[in-house]
């Protein structure tokens, strides 16, 4: 077996800033390949078919748009006027704020990349299609000028082109889409904004309208952990920021990421992050220079 072909980000960012647009015509097949950064990825013209070295085949044209996470190796073949522009990312650099609670972003940005049970890529309409090229041009040019303060209009302009897509593919017809993809997305959305509730597999599989045993399912192979596992995950990550940016209890803050037992909180946090509480919370305290100890 050949060896694939890795791109890394630190060729491609300039000024260290890890943020670039990169257009592509593709006259010919573009062997396997993978890279370390996260790749956005929009069909503008042509088509092609897209193998993923997870073993997933695609047919891909105009409109189409998919996201491909680091270390998955991909492949053009059979390309037939193919072209299309990649946003170059480092997801670390994208604050992501409320964005979640879109259906479109946990579809698009969270979970089309990994989902095995999907055939064919989501696809924009010809509307969007140019309004999302328009700011893309508009990117490109602020990266390239590298002007006073473009680091901050540029991340403006990605953020922005992130939420016309999530907020697209949150209200756009679903019959043009995989079907279970749209509905696990929009079950995430509605649990990154419930989170603090008391949410339960039976109830969570009744909004989806398949039994808990598919919820299960659907859980384990496309996230890797169970629906409890997946919301204890999220309140643990919430947990974290109210542990450094407050001084809130425990017990306070526990119940304000949906876990009103203390003592279950701790042992979740642990199993998460291999610490307590009341350890991450100092930890990070003396690794900040200047902090002062709550």
């Amino acid at each position: 077996m050949k060896d694939i072909q890795i791109r890394y980000g630190v060729d491609f960012w300039e000024n260290n800033f890890p943020l670039q647009v990169l257009w592509h015509d593709h006259h010919k097949d573009r062997p396997m390949h993978e890279h370390d950064f996260t790749e956005l990825v929009i069909v503008i013209s042509g088509e092609c078919m897209h193998t993923t070295s997870n073993g997933d085949s695609y047919h891909v044209s105009e409109g189409n748009i998919f996201v491909l996470p680091p270390g998955l190796g991909h492949s053009y073949t059979s390309v037939s006027d193919f072209s299309l522009v990649n946003i170059l990312y480092n997801p670390d650099l994208l604050p992501q704020l409320d964005i979640g609670n879109l259906p479109g972003y946990q579809t698009l940005f969270m979970l089309e990349p990994n989902l095995p049970f999907i055939k064919k890529h989501l696809r924009l309409s010809s509307l969007i299609l140019e309004n999302i090229k328009a700011q893309i041009n508009n990117l490109e040019m602020l990266l390239s000028n590298a002007r006073l303060g473009y680091r901050f209009h540029s991340l403006s302009i990605f953020m922005n082109i992130v939420y016309e897509l999530s907020e697209f593919f949150s209200f756009s017809s679903q019959q043009e889409h995989p079907k279970d993809l749209f509905k696990l997305g929009q079950l995430l959305s509605f649990i990154n904004y419930n989170y603090r509730r008391p949410l339960r597999v039976k109830y969570l599989a009744q909004r989806m309208s398949i039994s808990e045993m598919s919820l299960y399912r659907l859980f384990s192979c496309n996230l890797g952990t169970s629906p409890m596992g997946y919301i204890n995950n999220l309140r643990i990550s919430h947990a974290q920021k109210f542990l450094l940016n407050t001084n809130n209890s425990i017990a306070q803050i526990a119940e304000d990421v949906g876990i009103p037992d203390s003592n279950y909180f701790s042992r979740c946090f642990r199993k998460s992050t291999g610490v307590s509480p009341r350890e991450f919370r100092n930890q990070k305290q003396q690794d900040t220079p200047g902090a002062t100890k709550k």
